[in-house]
């Protein structure tokens, strides 16, 4: 599947995000795509981990 995401970064983000692209050789889309897909990596693990221990202490409680 794929969708489209948009990003919005402030000046200094932006500059950060530059200069790991230049220093890395690659293009500013690329580095922030590799970025994005590692923050929804995580997010979706903290969430996962979420709903496991709420789905534990429902379980305690009943």
């Amino acid at each position: 599947m794929k969708t489209n995401v948009t990003v919005t970064l402030n000046d200094y983000e932006m500059k950060k995000l530059k200069l790991v692209a230049e220093m890395n050789g690659k293009n500013v889309s690329a580095v922030a795509k590799l970025g994005v897909q590692l923050y929804l990596d995580r997010f979706i693990d903290f969430v996962l981990d979420e709903f496991e221990e709420e789905q534990e202490r429902s379980s305690i409680v009943h």
